[in-house]
């Protein structure tokens, strides 16, 4: 599996100066406007980007069909996506993490507990789009796959903006909270599940 997510790395190693500049960019966006929250957006979108575009390298060259003519199990590369996901968004976590408690102090009415837990959440809902998304890319492949990406997306907003139509009593600070806390734990048993129907239909794949 090491060998798996090694190959995915150095196939986005052309695509990490260009990474590296957008984090610069809003960085220092982020420390001019005194808001930490579009820095937060951009890594979400990006570890959510980054996996897929290991999938579309993968496609273009064939590699599937490589890789399963040698001794690698089916359920190996699968996992090895996953594993790689999961990876991107523990650093993205942390890089916000380090560049939160540096700016905090210059940001106006900053409260650490609230900005760890919207981190929390960030990172939770970003690995929960990839585990409702990754068995879609199994099953369709990625350019199938864009436009329910984009629903995916929507479809938070568009129930978002029928509650606020509605008039529909948000939740309250305290169950947010205990949402936010017990999130790890929510996408630890999606992704569990993730993962078990994507191998199903990787294993039923020719190539």
């Amino acid at each position: 599996m090491k060998g798996l997510i090694l190959k995915d790395l150095l196939s986005l190693k052309k695509q990490g100066k260009l990474l590296l500049l957008m984090l610069v960019f809003f960085v220092v966006y982020s420390y001019a406007t005194k808001n930490t929250s579009i820095l937060g957006s951009m890594l979400a979108v990006l570890c959510t980007m980054l996996p897929i575009t290991t999938l579309s390298c993968d496609e273009r060259s064939k590699w599937d069909k490589f890789a399963l003519s040698t001794p690698v199990q089916r359920k190996t590369v699968v996992v090895s996506k996953y594993v790689l996901s999961i990876l991107f968004n523990i650093t993205a976590f942390a890089i916000m993490t380090v560049i939160n408690l540096i700016l905090l102090p210059y940001i106006e009415n900053a409260n650490l507990e609230e900005t760890v837990l919207t981190l929390l959440g960030t990172c939770m809902g970003t690995l929960l789009i990839l585990a409702i998304f990754m068995p879609f890319l199994f099953k369709f492949g990625v350019e199938k796959s864009r436009f329910i990406l984009m629903a995916i997306y929507a479809l938070p907003l568009m129930i978002s903006g029928l509650i606020h139509k509605m008039n529909i009593p948000l939740p309250d600070e305290r169950f947010l909270k205990s949402l936010a806390y017990a999130s790890p734990v929510i996408t630890l048993c999606l992704l569990l599940i993730s993962v078990n129907v994507s191998v199903g239909i990787y294993n039923k794949k020719e190539f």
